[in-house]
């Protein structure tokens, strides 16, 4: 591990360790906050917008763009909406935080493509593999630092410090990338300008019904699975730490240990 793999697994281990802390329990803030299920479910629902609208013009911004600043200027945007979440008075501000967040997906075409240029093409499964075991080893016991901070301060206090926790780490990770990642494509990259994103967004829905008809049976198969897949985790995830705490009745502290343990699993997965 080297070079930009090294930049990212170090920085991903600060990302990951962050977002471990608080993805596991932001609902209970959303409910601290006078909201209820609904609002859990529209908070999710305007962050997923915003990455229905980027996403397909986000490989366009790759191909023109410096990635290095954009994944930098990805930091440091998340890192102001995750401000505003800290202060936030209300949930409202926090879906408005949220919707804003979700923007900020033009980063992973940008992030996807340079790891892979920063490995040898017969050696990316093993790379991105062990990248991805250290990226991770941390973030195991954040869901129980969580759980404790939140049984000590409360919902609404408890996630505020872990946002607080959170802005740190995506400030710091942006820094490090912009002092310590290397451009090595060797690709001639243009000027973006405002006509040719409203050109790729057009291109890009348009063409979808073609690419779906273009596919092999086993690739439409495979795509009917992920969407599947998206939609039971778009369903479930954001809910699970509130079936745990209000209908089971299991404190933060126990819920994160079984997070702790799920998290142990995942581990012990990534590198084979």
């Amino acid at each position: 591990i080297s070079g930009n793999i090294l930049v990212f697994a170090s920085t991903d281990l600060l990302g990951n360790f962050a977002r471990s802390l608080v993805f596991p329990y932001a609902s209970l803030y959303i409910l601290a906050l006078g909201g209820d299920a609904a609002s859990i479910g529209l908070v999710n629902f305007l962050g997923l917008l915003a990455g229905l609208v980027m996403l397909p013009i986000a490989g366009h911004i790759t191909d023109h763009a410096d990635r290095i600043r954009l994944l930098a200027l990805a930091g440091f945007l998340s890192s102001f909406f995750i401000l505003m979440i800290v202060f936030a008075p209300t949930w409202q501000i926090v879906a408005v935080a949220s919707l804003l967040f979700g923007s900020v997906v033009f980063q992973f075409p940008a992030y996807a493509s340079l790891v892979a240029d920063s490995l040898p093409p017969l050696d990316r499964g093993r790379g991105i593999g062990i990248m991805n075991t250290v990226s991770s080893s941390l973030a195991i016991f954040a869901p129980y630092l969580a759980g404790v901070v939140i049984e000590r301060h409360s919902a609404n206090l408890g996630m505020r410090i872990l946002y607080t926790v959170m802005l740190a780490a995506y400030l710091s990770s942006a820094f490090i990338q912009l002092r310590y990642l290397r451009e090595n494509s060797p690709s001639h990259r243009e000027p973006l300008s405002l006509a040719a994103l409203t050109r790729a967004l057009g291109q890009a829905y348009q063409k979808i019904p073609a690419l779906f008809k273009q596919m092999s049976p086993t690739l439409r198969a495979l795509a009917c699975v992920v969407l599947l897949s998206f939609l039971a985790n778009g369903v479930a995830t954001s809910f699970w730490v509130v079936y745990a705490t209000e209908q089971i009745g299991l404190s933060t502290i126990e819920w994160g240990l079984i997070m702790l343990f799920e998290a142990l699993v995942r581990l012990a997965v990534f590198l084979p």
